[in-house]
């Protein structure tokens, strides 16, 4: 019996059409929905954006006044009244307001007694006179401050620009509180990297920055309080922006786009532009237009709201991963406050297990009733049909079959019958011990199924004779019995007689205080000697042009040696070998070498094809 209800179709609740009402404005819906979730089954719903017409807008620009951007002032001078015709093209209702920043006015970073600087002033509040905002931006860059260091104090003033909403005149909720009044826009413009917290230890600034407005009766960031407060941190400007919908962007030189590239990505709908002294109304332009960019999956990864298609779908899919009670949880585009609302209910019974819709038959054995296709047994009955009966006192021990501190009976691997767990056996583990607790993988993993099988965990050999427990003690049953891979190919003794054979390998021992070592503990510091004499019967036996096999059979050598003949030049080459000598009864002397290999154990005797004449004594040099 398998019921296999899915995911429901979203539920919208609430969804109230576009409006450009002032103080109504709806810009996305819809606004509320409702999901039920079955765990790995996705669900996709759809959302819409669309502008609001001539929603107001707020622009405040923040300039860096050191020195070296004098020109880039200048230039925003003479745009001013392109810019405001830019803005509105967008929305009839713009303000515009600028302000400045150089560094905190204290040492290492500036000496106020030569150097002008400070480390926020505010110009002119948020204002539709552009008449105005061009006076003040012909006159503020004219009085120049400047500092030691590159980095200046742009996140200092950025705080301020968005804390100090009242005397900057950032247009506030509307009076429900639900709504902005506007959407706030920061431009930052700077050619120099910034300070952020920590940084103000140099000069005194060891209280954290408060996240609060500091400004005087001039607009001033009061300089003894900047002195005492340290920068801001990225995540606190962060978290102030995205808690009060600013959109910042960073207009910045080629030299430091890199920096505020990484900055952005840490705050919330910022961006970073490179700031073009000719190209200051196109920055405003490409990136100012209040559309809403989404990843995927729109057509050429971009969802942007046009005049020809004021409206965008955007396309979203969820999925739950488990049964946990996630009950809600929004969505809502960077720089508006309205946003989806989404309740969940997560799925995880099935309809016949809510709506109580238990049948007693007998297909149960009268000890129990049907749910969903299964058997739910009695107290005192058991099994998959509840066919055991047990006693009222066994049906009571039902908490024995729960190991330790679990929660579930057997393990969750086994049914419990009167008090005991019968575990499962499946087609790639089966379950053992008391409680089920146990399984068998690792045994099916390692042993060897053609010299074993697993029985509770263990791996049972077929053949004890041949194979047993490995060395280490698992018994995966690739441990030999016998004796024969430990015995050299010219030794009778495994290991030589100076090791110990376990699973087929040597263990060497020190003996009379020689350490010996190799495959067979057939070496030794001056063990060489020896193994030469040992051999060179046998290697003689294969230069004289014998059989190998008549060899091997004479001086018991196994036959998967290996003999080579070899001319002089081809047995020097000879790497990692032992090198011996044979003199012979006419004085001649037979050279060959050997070699085991140590992962096969394989004599590798290599011998040289012509003999070596003896050497000639020089009788005379002693004489002259």
């Amino acid at each position: 019996y398998i019921n296999n209800p899915g995911s429901s179709k979203p539920n919208v609740t609430t969804n109230k059409d576009f409006s450009s009402k002032p103080g109504e404005e709806i810009q996305f819906r819809p606004q509320k929905i409702k999901i039920t979730l079955r765990p790995g089954v996705p669900v996709t719903f759809d959302m819409y954006y669309q502008p609001a017409k001539d929603f107001p807008l707020d622009m405040y620009f923040l300039m860096d006044n050191s020195y070296t951007m004098r020109d880039y002032a200048k230039e925003l001078a003479r745009q001013t009244l392109k810019v405001y015709e830019t803005l509105k093209l967008l929305t009839n209702n713009v303000r515009l307001g600028i302000g400045s920043f150089v560094e905190k006015p204290a040492l290492p970073y500036t000496d106020t007694r030569i150097r002008k600087t400070y480390a926020f002033k505010h110009h002119l509040s948020l204002t539709e006179n552009s008449t105005l905002f061009k006076k003040v931006v012909n006159s503020y860059y004219k009085d120049v401050g400047s500092n030691y260091d590159s980095p200046e104090s742009g996140l200092d003033a950025l705080m301020q620009v968005m804390k100090c909403q009242e005397k900057i005149g950032w247009r506030n909720k509307s009076p429900t509180g639900e709504k902005l009044q506007s959407r706030r826009i920061i431009i930052l413009a700077t050619d120099a990297t910034y300070h952020s917290a920590g940084d103000g230890k140099m000069v005194g600034a060891f209280k954290p920055n408060d996240m609060q407005c500091h400004l005087d009766a001039n607009g001033k960031y009061d300089d003894k309080i900047s002195r005492t407060l340290d920068y801001p941190s990225v995540s606190q400007i962060n978290h102030v922006a995205k808690e009060n919908n600013y959109i910042i962007v960073f207009a910045v030189l080629k030299i430091v786009t890199n920096v505020y590239e990484a900055l952005a990505k840490e705050i919330v709908g910022a961006k970073c532009v490179e700031l073009k002294g000719d190209k200051i109304v196109q920055i405003i332009k490409d990136h100012m237009d209040p559309s809403i960019h989404i990843p995927k999956p729109c057509e050429n990864n971009k969802c942007e709201s046009t005049q020809a298609n004021p409206e965008v779908k955007i396309s979203a899919t969820i999925t739950a991963t488990d049964c946990k009670k996630v009950t809600s949880f929004t969505i809502n585009p960077v720089g508006i406050v309205d946003k989806l609302s989404i309740e969940l209910e997560i799925d995880c019974e099935c309809q016949c297990e809510k709506n109580n819709t238990a049948i007693r038959n007998k297909d149960c054995n009268s000890g129990g009733f049907k749910q969903c296709g299964v058997c739910k047994c009695d107290s005192n009955r058991s099994g998959d049909t509840c066919e055991t009966n047990c006693s009222d006192k066994e049906a009571l021990n039902m908490e024995k079959c729960k190991h330790k501190t679990d929660a579930v009976y057997c393990s969750d691997h086994g049914t419990c019958v009167c008090g005991k767990c019968q575990c499962y056996t499946e087609a790639h583990v089966s379950y053992f011990g008391d409680f089920c607790q146990f399984d068998d993988l690792k045994c099916r993993k390692n042993c060897r199924n053609d010299r074993g099988v697993c029985k509770q965990g263990k791996c049972i050999c077929k053949d004890p004779s041949k194979w047993t427990v490995d060395k280490n003690g698992e018994q995966w049953c690739d441990c030999p019995v016998s004796n024969e891979k430990c015995i050299g190919p010219f030794s009778k003794e495994p290991c030589s007689g100076r090791g110990n054979c376990a699973c087929g390998s040597c263990t060497c021992n020190s003996i009379d205080g020689k350490d010996y070592y190799g495959k067979f503990c057939e070496s030794c510091k001056d063990c060489a000697k020896q193994l030469c004499e040992q051999l060179a019967d046998y290697a003689y036996c294969n230069f004289e042009k014998n059989t190998k096999t008549d060899c091997d059979t004479r001086f018991s050598q196994t036959p998967v040696n290996t003999v080579n003949i070899m001319n002089r030049t081809e047995i020097e080459k000879l790497d990692s070998v032992t090198g011996c000598k044979k003199i012979l009864a006419d004085e001649n002397i037979l050279v060959y070498k050997f070699k085991i290999d140590d992962k096969t154990g394989t004599l590798i005797l290599s011998i040289q094809d012509e003999l070596e004449s003896p050497p000639i004594a020089d009788i005379w040099s002693k004489y002259l």
